[in-house]
């Protein structure tokens, strides 16, 4: 094995003397220093042999002489000729200012001084005076808020046989939006309102194929604040609002999101088509209340869900087709909407079209040559994508009005003119 030696003759200076070695390896024999010639006058040297330090006066004649300290004569020093005791002293204070500045270093890295804790200047936070971006339903008390602004626009209606049914009072002269199913032939129903006052409500009318009704009752006040549908998007927030349940006067309330857009749901012998689906619990009692959004506003009437949907899952009657449909009722008694008279479902690849199954006849598809198995892709210049998009489409249109209808017919595209025609039935 190879070891370390010092390079030069072996010294013991004393305390405070700097001695220059380097590192030589050691192959079994120690090999002779090399002649470096002669030594430097002690002057031009940064160490000292013992045999050329003077004693500082004042020490004892007798004994070794007194090693040299780092700061000088004051401490054991020495002087030497030209300056070259200026020059240790110089030395050894950028020394002791290295020292005490490494030795600091590891003292804040440490995180204290003699045990305590290194004190750090507390971060002063960042005003944020953003808007917040995050619905009111999902911060805290956003929901109960937004319970407590809506539940005076929200009524119970008993039906006969101890059912009961929500409504939602959207003018204020009294005028109630619900479902139709409940009510069957009836003229008149009880209704509660949200502080227990109950009230005789008189049915103006009804609409089957959207199931919608509206009852007026002697209230003034207290009208929900109606949104629109149409912003409506999947992934919404959703909440349902019930009239309460027995005798209690807290309307119940469930959170879930939108789920799916344009949806159809048996209901009796009708099909309703472009409702909203949201994953939110609702239960039969919930039937004509409210579909909420993420700011409060009514966005859809709830209507029963069908036998065959899982649980959670619910549809409402879009607001802006409520609308319509109740301004039909206050003035009609009845709602008006255009028939085409055809029976169908979507065309096997999706969004592709409407699948002709049957057309009725003397109506306004057989009067324009419609026939099964024709696939009719655009009312009015719109594109058509399926059964719900076409009624949609053709909701936007009055009865009587005369619209341009584009179908596939034996794989030729055709273009017709249709009147369409008011349903009766």
């Amino acid at each position: 094995m190879g070891r370390w030696a010092p390079w030069g003759q072996p010294r013991n200076p004393g305390r405070g003397a700097l001695v220059a070695s380097a590192p030589v390896f050691d192959e079994g024999r120690e090999e002779e220093p090399p002649d470096t010639g002669p030594l430097l006058p002690p002057e031009d040297r940064l160490w000292r042999h013992p045999s050329e330090i003077r004693a500082v006066p004042g020490s004892p004649a007798a004994g070794p002489p007194t090693p040299p300290g780092p700061f000088g004569p004051d401490d054991g020093g020495v002087e030497g000729p030209g300056g070259g005791r200026r020059f240790l002293w110089a030395l050894s204070l950028v020394s002791a200012v290295a020292g005490a500045t490494a030795a600091l270093g590891v003292v804040l890295i440490a995180g204290g001084l003699s045990g305590s804790e290194l004190e750090r200047p507390a971060a002063e936070p960042v005003a944020d005076d953003s808007p917040s971006a995050v619905p009111a339903s999902v911060r805290p008390g956003g929901i109960a808020q937004i319970a407590d602004a809506f539940g005076p626009a929200l009524v119970r209606i008993e039906l006969g046989g101890g059912q009961m049914a929500s409504g939602v009072v959207f003018r204020d002269d009294g005028l109630l939006l619900t479902t139709a199913h409940g009510l069957g032939d009836a003229e008149a129903v009880p209704v509660v309102l949200d502080d227990g006052t109950r009230l005789d409500g008189t049915v103006v009318g009804v609409d089957q194929w959207t199931d919608l009704a509206v009852v007026q009752v002697a209230h003034e006040g207290g009208a929900a604040t109606l949104g629109s549908s149409a912003g409506v998007q999947v992934g919404d927030a959703a909440l349902v609002m019930a009239a309460p349940l027995g005798s209690g006067t807290s309307p119940t309330v469930t959170v879930g999101v939108v789920s799916a857009l344009e949806e159809a749901m048996a209901s009796d012998s009708r099909t309703l088509r472009g409702l909203i689906r949201a994953d939110a619990g609702i239960a039969a009692s919930a039937s004509g209340g409210a579909l909420l959004d993420a700011e409060g506003e009514l966005v859809g009437i709830v209507t029963v869900p069908s036998d065959g949907e899982p649980s959670g899952v619910g549809y409402a009657v879009p607001v802006d087709l409520a609308r319509e449909v109740a301004a039909d009722l206050v003035a009609l008694g009845r709602a008006s909407h255009v028939w085409l008279g055809i029976e169908g479902t979507d065309a096997p690849a999706p969004g592709s079209g409407v699948l002709v199954d049957r057309v009725a006849p003397e109506s306004p598809a057989a009067d324009a040559g419609l026939a099964p198995a024709d696939v009719i892709v655009a009312v009015a210049d719109q594109p058509v994508g399926s059964m719900a998009g076409l009624v949609a489409e053709l909701r936007e249109h009055d009865p009587g009005d005369e619209v341009d209808l584009q179908h596939l017919h034996d794989g030729t595209v055709v273009t017709v003119t249709v009147t369409l025609a008011e349903r009766v039935s």
